[in-house]
């Protein structure tokens, strides 16, 4: 019997402490609206892979950054439907 050998597990990845960097990044810039959803992915693939902490600040950059980016849309709806009575056209 050899010990050692255990065939083709894989133990998950070690914690690594503190906050993975692009999770920050993606609540930063949550105004922003299309770039916090992107960061907020990378992130929480990043996370799984290293096993930082940051899980919580990913979903919430990837929803603030949806709401962001309706509110945005809507906005700009609202100011081309309104552009014409303003510019007298």
């Amino acid at each position: 019997m050899t010990h050692g050998s255990y065939g083709s597990f894989s133990a998950p990845a070690p914690r690594t402490e503190g906050v993975d960097g692009y999770a920050i990044a993606a609540i930063v810039t949550f105004p922003l609206g299309l770039v916090p959803i992107i960061l907020g992915f990378v992130s929480l693939r990043r996370i799984r892979r290293t096993g930082q902490g940051g899980r919580v600040l990913a979903y919430v950059a990837i929803g603030l950054g949806v709401l962001s980016a309706i509110f945005g849309m809507a906005l700009f709806m609202a100011t081309m439907a309104i552009l014409p009575e303003l510019t007298g056209s």
